[in-house]
């Protein structure tokens, strides 16, 4: 299916079988759309949904909540050092699937700013930072920001933690010590904890964060200001601070370092232990992770028993290069946009990880027939998105279209 979206495309993400989110800037007046798109089957589509947001955000991030009715969006402006988060709500009910309906799904319900007058003991400058991620899971929303201070420790890492049913936030901060080279902060937020990942230049360090404690200190802030009717803004220079201290890292490894782009899967969830993919690329090789979390004691205590193995590993053909990597929910699959550096030519492979206790081979296979012609050229694709699920890709082209394929 194609859609004609009319704006540059930079990010997009499909959500259950019918939704499709996507930002956007227009080249002619240079503005930043963030949209929602209707998908009726596999062969109709309209947008729901238009909403202008300030400056040019990059990344976003949305979940639906449970329930299934609405979903989080989350969104910021990482070029912006004063800048803010924007959080969105997109109702999912069938009063709003239909073309020209009365009311938008889509509706800003809170933001994250500055203060115009800091709280005692912040330095007008000095607590300012730019914000690096953005994560979504189910009520809660996670933006990190790093901070370069004039005084003190020189880098602080903070997550900035907000409940949207209680409409309350929390800042986890983390201290990264002098003696501690750190080019590269991500993390992945899960109902109970948060698994964070500091960078260097050779290795990188992975950790566990309980923020159940967190999220009793979010749920009891009473800090947030409401503005007007419209939505609610939380100040991150009055928020109260949940500091993490020294943390021992869980595992250090050269495949987390700085030569490696690092992504975490979504987590799967099971009734005695929850694991979590990580996948680590450089050129044109692929390694996975699993690191899994079992209760050292019943009831899921705090006290947890973390392991990390390398699960599988792949290799493309010498002079290949993965351009593109869009990762299914557990993991286990992904479709890869490799490319040649000898010929410029561009291809889609599907792939297969091995499930664990499973005896068999990653598989690797192209994603469409050689004999089956694509509607557009591989290089236009600025952006891919793979749903497991369904088997469903989409691609997002510079030219301002889109394509849905069911593989």
């Amino acid at each position: 299916m194609r859609i004609d979206h009319g704006d540059i495309l930079s990010r997009i993400q499909l959500l259950r079988q019918d939704w499709l989110i996507t930002l956007s800037r227009n080249q002619t007046t240079d503005t930043t759309y963030l949209s929602a798109w209707h998908l009726n089957g596999s062969t109709d589509s309209h947008c729901a949904a238009k909403v202008e947001v300030a400056g040019h955000p990059s990344k976003f991030a949305a979940a639906v909540r449970n329930g299934g009715n609405s979903v989080i969006i989350a969104l910021f402006n990482n070029y912006r050092i004063s800048g803010g988060v924007e959080i969105f709500s997109l109702s999912l009910t069938d009063d709003y699937i239909f073309e020209d309906a009365p009311v938008s799904p889509l509706k800003r319900v809170a933001e994250i700013s500055y203060s115009d007058k800091p709280a005692p003991g912040y330095d007008s400058l000095d607590h300012r930072g730019m914000f690096v991620e953005v994560q979504v899971n189910n009520n809660l929303v996670a933006v990190s920001l790093a901070r370069i201070n004039r005084s003190g420790p020189p880098l602080t890492y903070q997550i900035i933690l907000v409940d949207m049913c209680s409409l309350a936030a929390v800042v986890i901060s983390k201290t990264i010590a002098e003696d501690v080279t750190c080019s590269r902060f991500i993390f992945k937020l899960l109902p109970s904890h948060i698994a964070i990942l500091f960078s260097g230049q050779n290795e990188g360090s992975l950790y566990w964060q309980d923020i159940r404690d967190a999220l009793k200190l979010c749920s009891s802030a009473g800090t947030l200001a409401l503005n007007g009717t419209r939505h609610t803004t939380f100040f991150m220079d009055r928020l109260p601070i949940f500091d993490i201290g020294t943390l021992q890292p869980t595992y250090t490894s050269g495949f987390f370092g700085m030569l490696h782009d690092v992504f975490f899967t979504a987590e799967v969830i099971r009734t005695t232990q929850s694991t979590l993919g990580i996948i680590s690329r450089r050129l044109e090789r692929l390694w996975a992770f699993r690191l899994t979390l079992s209760p050292a004691s019943p009831g899921w205590a705090p006290s947890l028993q973390v392991s990390l193995e390398l699960t599988s590993s792949l290799r493309l053909k010498t002079g290949l290069n993965i351009e593109n990597l869009a990762l299914g929910r557990t993991g286990y699959r992904m479709v890869l946009l490799e490319r040649s550096w000898e010929t410029d030519e561009y291809k889609l492979k599907k792939v297969t990880l091995p499930m664990p206790g499973r005896r068999t081979n990653v598989a690797v296979h192209d994603l469409i027939p050689s004999q089956v012609a694509l509607p557009f050229e591989l290089h236009q694709c600025i952006s891919i998105w793979f749903e497991e699920a369904t088997g469903r890709v989409c691609f997002g082209l510079h030219t301002g279209q889109m394509y849905l394929l069911d593989v």
